[in-house]
């Protein structure tokens, strides 16, 4: 729709949207304006009026990522969660991420991280590849059905149930 076709009280009311969520999530306004400024809608809102998946595992790691800077203290940790909400939100289905860039997602010393990584893949939610040019790197993914449960979850938190 052409911006000389929208009436003024529709624009104030999406600045007026966009600046309580720039209060809302501690976000600047012009970050606010960024994120859904050429957004497809169906990677905010899903045709059945809920919030993508996808889009809902990238703002829980964003509000993650500013917990300890809004309580004032770093005590919050999750790193198991982090990692797979991180290769979930970051990756495409099938898609591999080298685990030192993974690992810097949990949000924990890089040994914690790496432990909670390898304790992924022995219960089946990761799997580990060798990167296809270094063997020094390991590649991991998401196992197969582990999207789909993450996605039910996200399904849950984004619905407000």
């Amino acid at each position: 729709m052409p911006i000389h076709d929208v009436s003024f009280s529709e624009v104030v009311r999406l600045v007026t949207l966009a600046s309580s969520l720039a209060d809302r999530f501690r976000f600047s306004f012009r970050e606010v304006v960024d994120r859904f400024e050429g957004a497809p809608d169906t990677a905010i809102v899903g045709h059945t009026g809920t919030r993508h998946p996808r889009t809902v595992a990238r703002t829980l790691l964003q509000a993650r990522a500013r917990r300890s800077e809004v309580m004032g203290v770093d005590v919050f940790r999750d790193p198991a969660w982090d990692i797979l909400l991180d290769l979930y939100a970051n990756t495409e289905p099938g898609e591999t991420m080298m685990i030192s860039v993974l690992c810097q997602a949990a949000g924990a010393p890089p040994t914690t991280a790496l432990r909670y990584v390898y304790k992924l893949i022995e219960s089946g939610l990761l799997l580990s590849e060798d990167h296809p040019l270094d063997q020094r790197r390991t590649m991991v993914r998401l196992a197969p059905g582990t999207a789909e449960r993450i996605e039910h979850l996200l399904a849950i938190i984004g619905s407000g149930a």
